[in-house]
């Protein structure tokens, strides 16, 4: 059997010479048949042009439904409601030839990472004296007041003393956090 090889994603005509014999008084019709892989058969009609006896087909879109390679062909003639097959043929279906790009980054493989357990002891000082605020009436005096005292020696009391500290601690600590000074 003929194989007649076609571009699967061109349109491609074939040409035919057709010769009836006898009389004809109804209409010619003239179609070309594919079968696909899966049983499916795509029928192409033909048209008869210049010489009387000659017949085309256009194949076109055929990459929409067969696939590439080898798929059995005819050519069915039908006169006055008669059914001749004059030809029987394959048709080999090919793809162009093409190149496609792609570009590929290189992809750098980052070093082995470990993990390990690492135990950390974390030391904290607690003052061995909490800070408390005694009030006026307590016996035990305070380093700063002793230092005051000794620095002053004016003999002002220990509550205009402590109002004294008060006001100093209260401006320094406002200093150190932005706040206002306080007078």
């Amino acid at each position: 059997m003929e194989t007649i090889d076609l571009d699967l994603e061109e349109t491609n005509e074939l040409s035919f010479k057709l010769r009836i014999e006898g009389e004809t008084s109804g209409a010619v019709i003239a179609r070309l048949y594919c079968e696909s892989p899966d049983g499916v058969m795509h029928a192409f009609l033909g048209n008869f042009q210049g010489d009387p006896g000659t017949v085309s087909f256009k194949l076109a879109g055929t990459n929409r439904f067969l696939n590439e390679g080898l798929h059995p062909a005819w050519v069915e003639v039908v006169v006055e409601n008669k059914q001749f097959v004059p030809a029987k043929f394959n048709i080999n279906f090919k793809k162009e030839i093409s190149v496609q790009f792609e570009s590929l980054q290189e992809v750098k493989k980052a070093a082995p990472v470990s993990v390990s357990a690492v135990s950390v002891k974390k030391t904290v000082s607690t003052p061995t004296k909490p800070i408390s605020h005694t009030p006026a009436s307590a016996t035990k005096t305070s380093p700063l007041r002793e230092h005051i005292a000794k620095k002053t020696a004016t003999g002002i009391a220990d509550q205009e003393m402590e109002e004294v500290a008060r006001s100093v601690m209260s401006r320094l600590i406002s200093k150190d956090f932005g706040g206002k000074d306080h007078k």
